[in-house]
């Protein structure tokens, strides 16, 4: 199998606008990680669009603010030993509309919440620096398991329709939901990024291609409440409409503390294809380290998976295929287009 890493090109235009420097501690930015700095955020964001990109710097502290989206062209940089938070006000938090290939939020019907940091039809953007990205998570698990929340919670990171996207040497903690989501995005480079969750958060995946093509994950250390890393592609009828497949993806060097390991799916309606898992080690906190799920009415066909050199280092299960991940009991007749097929599977592990 011939896998292409995924290449992050910036152009001289996107390198001249990113010289555009706002550091947000320098222009008054309060870094207590209390204070709601979103008004000075939203002016500083606003510049930088108009510039056609720049470079926001938090500079010291942790700085809270309210979820926002970033343009093209924009390097948002959190330095080493600060933070950027966001407010754990969900009133502060909007909805967005639906992913065509969901049609709904994840776990509720109708709106879900948009993401902390987002992105639609964005290029060139770069998130990086030796900080912390913090979701500050806790009031959103709570509320899920009480079951008072009446929309899916945002993720931490999400681009939509975008490309030539880098994330590198970050901390990324506590996200409400999946803490890094990609739809329908191209030319992704992860690498160097931790991130953690308690393994109670539920649905606190790390990193989540779906429907997304050329993405290199790298050298990445994953403790969070459900899959490491999920690579999807659309659920149910709405997914099998957009059919926009996973392809060309390249896992590698990475470490899996806790939560689940290796996942394709559960929702693989616009299929999953060329994906290689490389050097990947499963540590014992790990349920399953490689597990490929799905179910009707999800359809789609995963095909050519290789996971190689995976050190399974007493994880709870070394492999798992199952068919149970849906929202409903398997219909008792469904189509030949709800039934999902997995086919040129490989696998090399140590135990």
């Amino acid at each position: 199998m011939t896998l292409l890493p995924a290449l992050v090109f910036l152009s001289l235009a996107a390198l001249s606008c990113a010289s555009t420097h706002f550091v947000l501690s320098e222009l008054g930015a309060v870094g207590d990680g209390e204070t709601d700095n979103t008004a000075l955020f939203t002016s500083v964001l606003e510049k930088c669009s108009k510039l056609g990109g720049c470079t926001i710097e938090t500079g010291r502290g942790r700085i809270l603010t309210s979820p926002f989206n970033l343009t093209s062209n924009t390097i948002l940089r959190v330095t080493t030993g600060s933070a950027l938070v966001a407010t754990d006000d969900k009133h502060k938090w909007a909805l967005m509309s639906p992913l065509p290939s969901y049609c709904q939020g994840r776990d509720k019907e109708g709106p879900p919440y948009a993401p902390f940091i987002g992105g639609w039809g964005v290029h060139n953007i770069t998130i990086e620096g030796g900080g912390e990205i913090d979701g500050l998570g806790a009031v959103w698990w709570k509320e899920f398991l009480a079951g008072t929340l009446q929309h899916t919670r945002g993720s931490l990171i999400q681009f939509v329709s975008s490309r030539d996207i880098r994330i590198g040497h970050l901390a990324l903690r506590d996200s409400p939901f999946w803490t890094v989501h990609l739809v329908y995005c191209t030319n992704v480079h992860i690498h160097d990024v931790e991130i953690t969750a308690p393994r109670t958060a539920r649905n606190t995946d790390g990193i989540n291609p779906d429907s997304s093509s050329n993405v290199t994950i790298e050298r990445c250390t994953i403790a969070c409440g459900d899959d490491a890393i999920a690579i999807k592609s659309g659920m149910d009828e709405c997914g099998r409409a957009v059919n926009l497949p996973s392809n060309n993806i390249v896992v590698r060097d990475c470490r899996l503390v806790y939560g689940y390991g290796l996942s394709i799916g559960s929702e693989t309606s616009g299929g999953v294809h060329n994906v290689l898992f490389h050097n990947i080690t499963c540590e014992k906190g790990i349920g399953n380290c490689m597990r490929i799920k799905s179910g009707v009415p999800r359809g789609g066909v995963v095909s050519n998976i290789t996971y190689s050199d995976i050190l399974v280092r007493g994880a709870e299960r070394a492999i798992r295929i199952s068919m149970n991940h849906t929202r409903e009991p398997s219909l008792p007749h469904h189509t030949e287009a709800e039934l999902p097929v997995f086919k040129d599977i490989n696998v090399r592990c140590s135990l």
